[in-house]
């Protein structure tokens, strides 16, 4: 994905649906940003890649340590957790890039009523957010959806100004022959001297 496609601005919530690949370029314009001013991330899934972020602020900047604390991270593990964090995130300028939003949400312990409804909080305060700052959301494609996923995923993409797809390229398929021809050397008989 060009980096230059994706950029996100104030009074919008951006959506990137892709698979986990995607880390990298979440993880490139987190460091762009960074080189800055301060950026928060979010992250829901267990997502964020330090040692990646460490690599893209050295290309970019010969003060690491100043960049590296640029960034803000705040971590979720629930969808409770989640929600309590963004309603208390006051609105500001600094950019907010929310890494696997969903993950919180897929757990099964918790009521899929509670989850939409606190899925729903979260929406409202990441609109809440975008007046005043940049907000991406990442929501982590996954290869075998549930409906209760599907469902939420449209949660998100209803309430999104902008939204990004990407697919993981496809391997090429290669059809294997059943049967393979014989060598030039296995396919005469070797006489066989008695």
């Amino acid at each position: 994905m060009n980096n230059q496609l994706f950029q996100p601005t104030a009074g919008q919530v951006s959506l990137l649906i892709a698979p986990s690949a995607t880390i990298a370029i979440l993880t490139e314009m987190t460091a762009e940003l960074a080189t800055r001013s301060q950026v928060t991330v979010v992250d829901g899934g267990n997502r964020f890649d330090g040692y990646g972020l460490a690599r893209a602020l050295r290309r970019r900047t010969p003060s690491l340590p100043d960049a590296l604390q640029n960034v803000l991270l705040s971590r979720t593990f629930t969808c409770y957790q989640m929600a309590v964090l963004l309603e208390n995130f006051a609105q500001g300028a600094l950019p907010i890039i929310v890494l696997d939003l969903l993950s919180t949400f897929l757990d099964e312990n918790v009521r899929l009523q509670t989850r939409q409804d606190l899925l729903g909080q979260c929406l409202m305060h990441l609109q809440r957010l975008s007046q005043t700052a940049a907000v991406v959301v990442w929501v982590r494609k996954r290869s075998l959806p549930g409906l209760e996923d599907t469902g939420l995923l449209e949660m998100v993409i209803e309430s999104a100004q902008n939204t990004w797809r990407l697919e993981a390229p496809q391997p090429e398929a290669h059809q294997l022959p059943l049967f393979s021809a014989p060598s030039p050397s296995q396919s005469r008989p070797t006489p066989h001297k008695p």
